[in-house]
């Protein structure tokens, strides 16, 4: 994957599986990461294993589904 320095991804579903991984290899490459699921304790666990590989990570609670709280996740990301 080419340099992501500067930028920032949000990936929803990261906590676990395919979601955390793609989460771990943006964070490698330098990107800021944004990882939501819908449990924020299990967020910001994964944030916490992921930080070390490299990049800046950050978890946050929201449920795609709920317009609010995609509102809300994007006004504290931006």
């Amino acid at each position: 994957m080419s340099s992501l320095q500067d930028r920032v991804a949000l990936v929803t579903g990261s906590s676990r599986g395919i979601g955390k991984a793609i989460a771990r290899a943006l964070a490698h490459a330098g990107a800021k990461v944004a990882l939501c699921a819908r449990d924020a304790e299990a967020a910001r666990k994964a944030a916490d294993e992921i930080s070390p590989g490299g990049g800046r990570v950050l978890g946050f609670r929201a449920d795609v589904t709920d317009k609010a709280d995609v509102r809300s996740l994007v006004q504290a990301i931006v």
